[in-house]
């Protein structure tokens, strides 16, 4: 569990530094920013490559709020403490998701307007761990 926890966690950096690093344009909100045919592109091939690793990931972007949902899939068992071992994962990298925010703040010019979500599922869909950041 653990080195799946640290490789999930790993994939939402990886995720939102993509998006910081394809910043470019002004967008009136996240969700007109990540409907770009550009940015879409970059988040749906990171996406592919989270397949076959024991969870699936989607991306769902309203107005400001941009959220990863990991889900693990069904057959891998999760220890009883995997929901605060995810927690203290996105507290240990919550700089990464802040400055991801900013990053996307810049992008669409508008200062504190993003939320960067990042929310671990069981196979059941059930929340286990469960972040918001935005930029400090």
């Amino acid at each position: 569990m653990k080195k799946r926890t640290l490789r999930a966690i790993a994939c939402a950096v990886v995720m939102t530094l993509t998006l910081a690093v394809s910043a470019c344009g002004s967008k009136k909100t996240v969700e007109d920013y990540y409907n770009d045919p550009a940015v879409k592109a970059v988040f749906e091939e990171e996406m592919k490559a989270v397949e076959g690793q024991g969870m699936s990931v989607s991306i769902d972007v309203k107005e400001n709020d941009f959220t990863m949902s990991y889900q693990y899939d069904a057959g891998l068992e999760l220890p009883e403490d995997a929901g605060a071992q995810l927690e203290a994962a996105l507290d240990a990298n919550a700089s990464v998701f802040e400055e991801q925010a900013k990053g996307i703040d810049e992008a669409i010019g508008q200062t504190g307007a993003c939320t960067v979500k990042v929310r671990y599922l069981d196979a059941d869909g059930n929340v286990i761990a469960e972040k918001s950041f935005k930029a400090k």
